[in-house]
């Protein structure tokens, strides 16, 4: 039998399907790779690459100004921004749902699935962000110094007296806070509350708090604080908290 050979059109043909064959392949091993980074907290998330801009330096204040409306378009349980000069720190903040309070740490503030998760307000504090004496504000600590990863670098006195300045921001106001102490927990330790029967039951709580702690830079009780809390790996790995405390130093509509 007599071999025919492919004319022109077949071999262009054939050539493109064999580029479509290889982007595909390459594109597959891509996301796979992706994913598996994902899960060691080496590559930051989709949300979190989509809300970097978000959030510019301006000159006329320290905190940066943010994009609220895009924020909250994306998603509505986007509440506050938390940013502390000096470190990794400048990221959305969500308000965690009482029926699903494990929300955000799967999902991110773009409201998608992701293990890099966001930071987000208990659920507890149901009266939203800065709506009680403790707003405790939570995030995940991943190998490559994301989300909320250096809140655990607190119990070093060393470097918590060069980073004692955190600003929350909501589409309203914005509060300055300071830094007053932080402390290690273990993960079943029930230390967390936000909501008190008074102001002397949270001074009770607050102090108390505070007598056991690593690191004390004002033993004053103030009148409400900002608790901000991840996982920590220095005594106890994998069933360890720190926790910094920031007392609320002013506060200011946004301008």
């Amino acid at each position: 039998m007599t071999k025919m050979a492919a004319s022109p059109a077949s071999k262009r043909a054939g050539r493109i399907i064999r580029v479509v064959v290889s982007i595909a392949i390459v594109g597959v091993a891509g996301v796979f790779c992706y994913h598996e980074l994902a899960e060691t907290g080496w590559v930051p998330s989709v949300g979190e690459i989509i809300s970097k801009p978000m959030a510019v330096e301006v000159e006329e204040h320290p905190w940066r100004e943010v994009d609220w409306a895009s924020l909250q378009v994306a998603n509505p349980e986007v509440v506050g921004w938390i940013e502390i000069p000096g470190t990794s720190i400048s990221q959305p903040v969500c308000q965690a749902p009482a029926d699903d309070p494990e929300k955000y740490l799967h999902t991110n503030a773009a409201g998608e699935a992701d293990k890099v998760g966001a930071a987000f307000v208990d659920a507890e504090c149901t009266e939203g962000i800065m709506g009680t004496e403790n707003t405790a504000i939570l995030g995940h600590h991943w190998h490559d110094g994301s989300m909320f990863s250096d809140i655990a670098e607190y119990s070093n006195e060393g470097w918590a007296k060069e980073h004692t300045v955190a600003y929350l921001q909501t589409p309203e106001r914005v509060w300055t806070l300071e830094l007053t102490g932080a402390e290690i927990i273990r993960g079943t330790e029930l230390a967390k509350r936000c909501v008190f029967e008074d102001e002397d039951d949270f001074h009770d709580w607050y102090l108390g708090r505070l007598s056991g702690a690593e690191v004390v830079l004002d033993e004053r009780a103030p009148s409400q604080i900002v608790s901000l809390v991840t996982c920590s790996y220095n005594y106890t790995p994998k069933n360890e908290r720190t926790i910094a405390y920031f007392a609320v130093a002013s506060s200011e509509p946004q301008r």
